[in-house]
């Protein structure tokens, strides 16, 4: 019983580890998915950025905007697995900001909605992120 117990905690205990450690990895999980989660939806559900508030994003074209969150995608998924690369993550970090501000800054164009305060506050742990990433210790190479 107490080895199905230590297999089942285990790998739960070291994602834990991995997501909210010193490398703080989970900040590009994070990221990864709310980035992945809007290219893919602009790309298999394109209706729903034409109508409410996302009228406000039409200041660049689709794929504009589905580039930017593929190039967001692979660069966060690239920090979770290049933790000690300080510069790459903490560099996805701040463009991740600059998305994600700016898509609140678009909303909040057409209408004050609760999605400009969400995407702010991603924003804004985007920024967040990049500040305690640029303050980790260099390591030698």
């Amino acid at each position: 019983m107490k080895r199905v117990a230590a297999a089942t905690v285990t790998p739960l205990v070291r994602f834990v580890e991995w997501m909210f450690g010193p490398l703080a990895q989970g900040i590009d999980l994070l990221l990864f998915l709310f980035a992945a989660a809007w290219g893919g939806l602009m790309i298999f559900r394109p209706k729903i950025f034409d109508v409410g508030t996302f009228v406000g994003m039409q200041w660049l074209p689709d794929f504009t905007w589905i580039a930017m969150f593929g190039v967001l995608t692979a660069w966060h998924a690239a920090g979770m697995f290049l933790g000690h690369r300080r510069a790459l993550r903490y560099s996805a970090c701040l463009f991740s900001a600059w998305i994600w501000i700016t898509v609140s800054a678009s909303f909040a164009t057409i209408e004050i909605t609760t999605g400009v305060l969400c995407y702010g506050i991603v924003g804004s742990f985007a920024l967040c992120g990049a500040l305690y990433l640029s303050g980790q210790p260099r390591k030698p190479v």
